[in-house]
C-alpha cells in the first residue's frame, strides 16, 4: 500500500505525458480513500476482532470492505486505461 501511495503521488506532482492530469489526482485520491477507510474502519475493527469474535463486528467489517474494493477495482481500472494510452 506504501508503494501504491508514493506512486499515485509521484503521477499526480510529475504527470507522464499523454495521461490526462485530472485522471492522476482521481488515482491518488482513491488511494486516499483507501488509506483512510484502512486507518480509521477496517485496522480498529480488526484489532476489536483479535480480542474475540463478534459477529456484529465481523459483518460491519466486512460490509465496509466494500469501499475499498470498489476504489481499488477503480484504480486499478485507471492504471490499465494510463498502461493503454502510453503504449
Amino acid at each position: 500500500m506504501l508503494a501504491e501511495l508514493l506512486s499515485a503521488g509521484w503521477l499526480a506532482l510529475l504527470p507522464l505525458a499523454g495521461l490526462p492530469v485530472w485522471s492522476l489526482w482521481l488515482g491518488l485520491a482513491l488511494v486516499l480513500v483507501i488509506w483512510v477507510s484502512t486507518g480509521l474502519v477496517q485496522s480498529p475493527l480488526h484489532g476489536r476482532l483479535s480480542a474475540s469474535f463478534d459477529a456484529g463486528l465481523h459483518a460491519r467489517l466486512v460490509g465496509s470492505n466494500w469501499l475499498r474494493s470498489v476504489a481499488w477495482l477503480l484504480r486499478g481500472g485507471l492504471c490499465m486505461w494510463w498502461l493503454w494510452l502510453v503504449r
